[in-house]
C-alpha cells in the first residue's frame, strides 16, 4: 500500500475542487528505486577523463495493482497524475497508508505522459509512474 496527497489541478474527480490538497491509499505492486546522474565526461588528447557530476538525483519507478476501470480510484488515480504533469510536487509514503505513515517524502513526477497498462484481457488497469524525491 502507498499513500499519496497531493493537490487537485486537473481531470477533476467530481465532488474534488481545483487547489485543494486530496489524498488516498493506492496498492502498489512495484516500487523500484532508481539513482541518476547527470554527468558529462571530457576525454582528453592524451586519453586522460575528467567527469563532470551536475546532481546526482533518486527516486522510484512506481506501479499500481490493477484496478477495475469503473473503480473510483482509477479516476483518482487520473486527476492525481494529470494534477502532477507539471512538476507539481506531492507527498508519497512507498510503504504506509495516509492513515499510518511510515517514510512520507516529496517528490514530483519524472514521467511526462500517463500511460496505463491494461491487465490481460480484463478491464483492468494499473498505473506505472516514475518520481524524484524533491530534496
Amino acid at each position: 500500500m502507498a499513500a499519496i496527497i497531493y493537490t487537485a489541478k486537473r481531470r477533476l474527480v467530481s465532488g474534488h475542487t481545483a487547489g485543494v490538497a486530496y489524498s488516498f491509499d493506492v496498492g502498489v505492486k512495484v516500487v523500484d528505486p532508481i539513482t541518476e546522474v547527470d554527468r558529462t565526461d571530457h576525454k582528453s588528447l592524451s586519453g586522460h577523463v575528467e567527469s563532470w557530476v551536475g546532481s546526482v538525483t533518486s527516486g522510484s519507478i512506481c506501479r499500481t495493482v490493477p484496478m477495475l476501470e469503473t473503480d473510483p480510484l482509477c479516476d483518482i488515480m487520473w486527476e492525481f497524475l494529470t494534477s502532477c504533469l507539471g512538476g507539481e510536487t506531492f507527498n508519497l509514503d512507498e510503504w504506509g497508508t495516509v492513515a499510518v505513515p511510515v517514510n512520507p517524502r516529496n517528490f514530483a513526477l519524472v514521467s511526462k505522459s500517463i500511460n496505463p497498462v491494461r491487465e490481460g484481457e480484463t478491464r483492468c488497469l494499473s498505473f506505472p509512474f516514475e518520481v524524484r524525491e524533491i530534496v
